[in-house]
């Protein structure tokens, strides 16, 4: 046992350094998503006043807990090291969670080593997003209600409901986990009709511990906008004004989120059930959580497969269902097992090289940066930036505030009414070619004055200076 754990130490411990170095400071530039959250936990930290945000409709989790650790050490390195470390602890979850469905520890650290080494769960973990967090919080949902019905435990269902309200809290297209939950209590659940009812009220349990956890959101989501649901509703918008992305995205890119080498042992697992004609049901919960929300997720817009990443500890899982299968004590299956293991390592020491190169590019400071940075050297504190697609780095970098221009076609005709105030415009080369106003009109037009240029390899960035 106590070899046991001091591997499960070692790979949380590696997971962890090669999901947190080489990392971002600073002084170094932070995507769109990323300022998101960093800026609304500079704001709900106290540290900057809000020039700009979008608590309308992004889930707020993640920048409260960076908010908090905020309190102690301001700065962006705290936030990687938070992401990181709780991207890591999907590791050992996922570990636990093997181990409760097939009591096999075999079964349970290959899992384990096939969640550490994903080449796209690591790359994310640079990044200060949610999508590598949720592979912990759900398999912590799913753990602690197996380990519920198990042990016919009220602390575990309890904790399943807190879990499952912060992976909502933390993504809302988690709120799909509802239905898993369900579908989990009644296929696991032994529910007899004499018992049915004490049963029900333990998955009572869950979800009254999820709406303790959501109320406190649900209040402030009410007492801002004006309706509790609101934020919901309105990050199901606006996802859906992103830009349509093919229907096959996720089948053609599937790969970059569950490589073939570890693909292969999904492969083996079922046609070692088709052999067998049988298929346990804790073989069946495990595809609910993969096939389902593959399913569902088919119905966004905009699709990315980093959304999928919610089910890499099932996909692991089952993987390690089929490699499991292999007698490592015959020699040509030792051999293979070993190179397989190799070219995983690899595979994800090349990915590492890739993130490097990503940092490096950011470290070069991207024109949106320089010219945020520049417009808080240059401009007075009270100026209004402008801006149709940036804003959200501008508004990080600069701590100007910024005024979000409409989408709309008609916006060069009435431009007074969108821009009442005198102020800055930036336009950036990379904006959508169908979005308003055009270069060409803001280099004509006598209200708009050309001061300044920036660009990197891929977009350059204009700043002018604007009055009525």
């Amino acid at each position: 046992m106590r070899k046991l754990y001091l591997i499960l130490i070692f790979l949380f411990i590696l997971g962890f350094l090669i999901r947190f170095f080489p990392f971002r400071t600073d002084s170094d530039f932070h995507f769109w998503d990323e300022t998101v959250y960093l800026q609304h936990a500079e704001i709900l930290s106290g540290y900057r006043e809000d020039n700009y945000d979008e608590f309308d409709f992004r889930p707020p989790l993640l920048p409260v807990i960076i908010a908090l650790f905020y309190k102690l050490k301001h700065s962006v390195v705290i936030a990687h090291m938070i992401v990181a470390l709780i991207a890591s602890f999907g590791i050992l979850s996922t570990f636990f969670l093997a181990k409760t469905m097939f009591e096999n520890e075999k079964i349970a650290l290959i899992s384990a080593a096939i969640l550490l080494l994903n080449p796209l769960h690591i790359s994310l973990s640079h990044s200060i997003l949610t999508d590598p967090l949720l592979p912990t919080f759900w398999c912590l949902t799913v753990l602690f209600l197996l380990l519920a019905i198990k042990r016919k435990s009220l602390i575990f269902y309890f904790l399943s409901g807190i879990f499952l309200g912060l992976s909502i809290l933390l993504k809302f297209t988690s709120l799909q986990l509802v239905f898993y939950i369900v579908l989990t209590f009644l296929l696991i659940s032994k529910l007899k009709r004499k018992n049915f009812l004490h049963e029900m009220k333990n998955l009572f349990l869950v979800f009254f511990a999820t709406f303790l956890v959501l109320l406190p959101y649900l209040i402030f989501s009410q007492i801002r906008f004006g309706f509790f649901l609101y934020t919901f509703i309105q990050q199901h918008t606006v996802v859906n004004w992103d830009v349509p992305t093919p229907w096959h995205t996720f089948y053609t890119q599937f790969f970059e989120l569950f490589p073939p080498i570890f693909s292969l042992g999904i492969l083996i697992c079922i046609l070692s059930k088709i052999k067998d004609k049988r298929i346990l049901k804790k073989e069946v919960l495990l595809f609910i959580y993969i096939i389902i929300p593959f399913i569902l997720l088919q119905t966004l817009v905009h699709k990315e497969i980093r959304f999928l990443l919610p089910i890499l500890p099932f996909l692991s899982i089952s993987s390690a269902l089929g490699f499991s299968q292999f007698d490592l004590k015959n020699k040509n299956i030792l051999i293979l097992s070993v190179l397989a293991i190799l070219i995983s390592v690899i595979f994800s020491l090349s990915h590492i090289q890739e993130i490097k190169g990503y940092l490096d590019w950011l470290k070069e400071k991207p024109a949106i940066m320089m010219a945020a940075l520049w417009l808080k050297e240059s401009t007075p504190k009270d100026s209004i930036v402008y801006n149709n697609f940036q804003c959200v780095p501008l508004a990080y970098y600069s701590m100007r505030k910024i005024n979000v221009l409409p989408f709309a076609r008609n916006f060069q005709d009435e431009l007074e009414k969108f821009m009442p105030q005198d102020g800055y415009l930036v336009y950036s080369s990379s904006s959508p070619k169908d979005k308003e106003p055009k270069l060409d009109f803001l280099m004509s037009d006598e209200r708009f004055k050309l001061i300044k240029i920036f660009n990197d390899s891929r977009e350059e960035v204009y700043i002018f200076q604007y009055s009525k």
